[in-house]
Protein backbone atom coordinates (compact mmCIF):
# COMPACT_ATOMS: atom_id res chain seq x y z
CA UNK A 1 0.00 0.00 0.00
CA UNK A 2 2.70 2.33 0.75
CA UNK A 3 4.83 1.90 -2.57
CA UNK A 4 1.25 2.87 -3.99
CA UNK A 5 1.26 6.46 -2.39
CA UNK A 6 3.48 8.88 -4.67
CA UNK A 7 2.48 11.91 -2.55
CA UNK A 8 6.04 12.16 0.23
CA UNK A 9 3.53 14.00 3.03
CA UNK A 10 0.62 10.95 2.48
CA UNK A 11 3.15 8.41 2.27
CA UNK A 12 4.83 9.49 5.08
CA UNK A 13 0.67 9.73 7.37
CA UNK A 14 0.74 5.80 6.32
CA UNK A 15 4.27 4.97 7.52
CA UNK A 16 3.48 6.72 10.73
CA UNK A 17 -0.11 5.59 10.85
CA UNK A 18 1.32 1.86 10.12
CA UNK A 19 3.74 1.64 12.73
CA UNK A 20 1.60 3.42 15.16
CA UNK A 21 -1.19 0.77 14.10
CA UNK A 22 0.79 -2.75 13.97
CA UNK A 23 2.40 -1.58 17.43
CA UNK A 24 5.45 -3.47 16.84
CA UNK A 25 8.07 -2.56 19.90
CA UNK A 26 6.69 -2.80 23.67
CA UNK A 27 7.75 0.38 23.95
CA UNK A 28 8.68 3.66 22.19
CA UNK A 29 6.11 3.02 19.26
CA UNK A 30 4.85 6.11 18.80
CA UNK A 31 8.61 7.78 18.66
CA UNK A 32 9.21 5.36 15.71
CA UNK A 33 5.90 6.02 14.23
CA UNK A 34 7.34 9.93 14.05
CA UNK A 35 10.95 8.80 13.22
CA UNK A 36 9.42 6.68 9.89
CA UNK A 37 7.23 9.52 9.32
CA UNK A 38 10.00 12.01 9.02
CA UNK A 39 12.16 9.11 7.28
CA UNK A 40 9.82 9.58 4.26
CA UNK A 41 9.74 13.47 4.29
CA UNK A 42 13.81 14.38 4.35
CA UNK A 43 14.46 12.68 1.00
CA UNK A 44 12.34 14.64 -0.69
CA UNK A 45 13.26 17.87 1.11
CA UNK A 46 10.24 18.42 2.98
CA UNK A 47 10.14 19.78 6.47
CA UNK A 48 10.21 17.28 9.35
CA UNK A 49 7.35 17.11 11.64
CA UNK A 50 7.27 17.48 15.15
CA UNK A 51 3.76 17.64 17.03
CA UNK A 52 3.56 20.43 19.75
CA UNK A 53 2.46 19.33 23.27
CA UNK A 54 -0.76 21.65 22.19
CA UNK A 55 -1.79 19.76 19.75
CA UNK A 56 -1.05 16.38 21.46
CA UNK A 57 -5.25 15.84 21.81
CA UNK A 58 -5.86 16.72 18.13
CA UNK A 59 -2.88 14.04 17.17
CA UNK A 60 -4.13 11.71 19.04
CA UNK A 61 -7.89 12.19 18.04
CA UNK A 62 -7.12 11.97 14.31
CA UNK A 63 -5.25 8.17 15.28
CA UNK A 64 -8.25 6.57 16.67
CA UNK A 65 -10.74 8.20 14.19
CA UNK A 66 -7.95 6.88 11.73
CA UNK A 67 -7.81 3.69 13.98
CA UNK A 68 -11.70 3.68 13.74
CA UNK A 69 -12.26 3.48 9.65
CA UNK A 70 -13.02 7.13 9.93
CA UNK A 71 -10.30 7.80 7.50
CA UNK A 72 -7.04 9.60 7.73
CA UNK A 73 -8.12 13.46 6.85
CA UNK A 74 -8.02 14.80 10.49
CA UNK A 75 -4.65 13.25 10.98
CA UNK A 76 -3.82 14.46 7.55
CA UNK A 77 -4.68 18.23 9.08
CA UNK A 78 -2.94 18.03 12.68
CA UNK A 79 0.15 17.14 10.96
CA UNK A 80 0.09 19.41 8.02
CA UNK A 81 -0.58 22.32 11.07
CA UNK A 82 2.73 20.61 13.11
CA UNK A 83 4.36 21.40 9.79
CA UNK A 84 3.75 24.35 8.68
CA UNK A 85 4.91 25.37 12.17
CA UNK A 86 8.32 23.53 12.03
CA UNK A 87 8.90 25.45 8.78
CA UNK A 88 8.31 28.68 10.00
CA UNK A 89 10.21 27.94 13.49
CA UNK A 90 13.01 29.21 14.37
CA UNK A 91 15.18 26.64 16.06
CA UNK A 92 19.01 27.47 15.39
CA UNK A 93 19.76 27.80 19.18
CA UNK A 94 18.23 26.96 22.30
CA UNK A 95 17.11 30.40 23.45
CA UNK A 96 15.90 30.77 20.04
CA UNK A 97 13.94 27.84 19.81
CA UNK A 98 12.47 28.22 23.97
CA UNK A 99 11.10 31.72 22.83
CA UNK A 100 9.77 30.40 19.73
CA UNK A 101 8.17 27.50 21.88
CA UNK A 102 6.21 29.99 24.05
CA UNK A 103 5.09 32.61 21.67
CA UNK A 104 3.33 29.98 19.90
CA UNK A 105 1.85 28.05 22.64
CA UNK A 106 3.77 25.00 21.56
CA UNK A 107 4.07 24.03 25.16
CA UNK A 108 1.03 24.41 26.64
CA UNK A 109 -0.58 20.94 28.18
CA UNK A 110 -3.12 20.21 24.99
CA UNK A 111 -5.72 19.45 27.91
CA UNK A 112 -5.42 22.80 29.43
CA UNK A 113 -5.48 24.56 25.55
CA UNK A 114 -9.05 23.20 24.99
CA UNK A 115 -10.44 24.06 28.16
CA UNK A 116 -8.71 27.36 28.37
CA UNK A 117 -9.21 27.79 24.20
CA UNK A 118 -5.43 28.25 23.56
CA UNK A 119 -4.11 27.14 20.18
CA UNK A 120 -1.07 26.57 18.36
CA UNK A 121 0.02 29.81 16.90
CA UNK A 122 1.49 30.31 13.64
CA UNK A 123 3.75 32.81 12.68
CA UNK A 124 4.04 34.47 8.93
CA UNK A 125 6.37 36.84 7.74
CA UNK A 126 5.85 40.48 9.00
CA UNK A 127 3.83 39.68 11.75
CA UNK A 128 5.37 40.48 15.33
CA UNK A 129 5.01 38.76 18.44
CA UNK A 130 6.25 39.87 22.12
CA UNK A 131 5.82 37.52 24.95
CA UNK A 132 4.31 38.98 27.98
CA UNK A 133 5.96 41.36 30.34
CA UNK A 134 6.22 38.98 32.70
CA UNK A 135 8.40 36.70 30.58
CA UNK A 136 10.91 38.87 28.58
CA UNK A 137 14.47 37.98 28.34
CA UNK A 138 17.13 39.48 26.45
CA UNK A 139 15.94 39.41 23.83
CA UNK A 140 11.96 37.72 23.14
CA UNK A 141 10.86 40.00 19.83
CA UNK A 142 10.38 37.26 17.00
CA UNK A 143 9.60 39.04 13.72
CA UNK A 144 7.63 36.98 10.80
CA UNK A 145 11.32 38.43 8.96
CA UNK A 146 13.35 36.71 11.42
CA UNK A 147 11.76 33.04 10.37
CA UNK A 148 12.29 30.68 7.10
CA UNK A 149 9.75 32.99 4.59
CA UNK A 150 8.41 29.38 3.24
CA UNK A 151 6.33 27.19 4.72
CA UNK A 152 7.08 23.79 2.95
CA UNK A 153 10.03 22.69 0.89
CA UNK A 154 13.75 22.92 1.59
CA UNK A 155 14.81 21.59 5.35
CA UNK A 156 15.69 24.16 7.25
CA UNK A 157 19.70 24.57 8.43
Amino acid sequence: MAAALTDPFKRAVFMMFLVSEVHPFLDGNGRSARVAMNAELVPHDMHRIIVPTVLRNDYVSGLVRATAGNGPEGLYRVLERAQQWVAVGEFGDLPTAHRYLRVTNATVDSGVAAVDGIHLKILRAGELFELPDSEHDESTTLTGETLAPHVFGVLGQ
